[in-house]
């Protein structure tokens, strides 16, 4: 063999040795095999770069509505009706967001009470009706714990007025700490 092919095997084996002690040392630590899945990599930028841009573009359209009401914006509430209305949420189904679990509860009926975290002042919830479909998700239902991520699909509930349901208790809340009725119909962890 050419001592330049020699050279190349000796550098490419070299090479492969030092990523495997590497690799091996950092799995040893679990950081190597999370940073590579993605999947525990939970930095917001990370975090931000995964959501879908339907789900980016709702919340930017939802945290301006905030900080116009926050300076005395008196037409905030109606800007973000009507902003809203113009994205495809009550239309089309909604698939792949990522939220982080806020809050799991099961009533003595059984009806699962889900709510999730989707920005640090946004929650998409099943509000006390249970909306979240038992055949798709019961399964998965008790593993959930809060703070965990996950990726989720299924409809915003529809309004007549804001074209998709909020339910905060004043308008301040509605505002600046929205709740938006979601029906889950189905998630997975991130």
């Amino acid at each position: 063999m050419p001592r330049s092919r020699w050279a190349f095997v000796a550098l490419t084996v070299a090479t492969g040795l030092g990523f495997y002690m590497l690799c091996s040392e950092d799995l040893s630590r679990g950081s190597l095999g999370q940073a590579l899945a993605g999947s525990r990599d939970t930095s917001p930028i990370r975090i931000w770069d995964l959501m879908p841009s339907d789900e980016r573009d709702f919340i930017a359209l939802v945290d301006n509505s905030a900080n116009a009401y926050r300076t005395g914006q008196t037409a905030a509430k109606e800007t973000r009706a009507k902003e809203i209305c113009r994205l495809p949420l009550s239309s089309k189904p909604i698939v792949g967001w990522i939220g982080r679990v806020s809050k799991v509860t099961t009533d003595e009926k059984g009806k699962v009470f889900f709510s999730l975290r989707i920005a640090p002042d946004i929650v998409v919830t099943t509000s006390n009706e249970g909306l979240i479909d038992p055949s798709a998700t019961s399964l998965r239902i008790s593993w959930l714990k809060e703070g965990e991520w996950l990726r989720f699909f299924g409809s915003f509930v529809k309004s007549n007025e804001d074209c998709v349901t909020e339910i905060g208790a004043t308008a301040d809340i509605s505002m600046t700490q929205p709740q938006f009725v979601f029906r889950f119909t189905d998630f997975f962890g991130l």
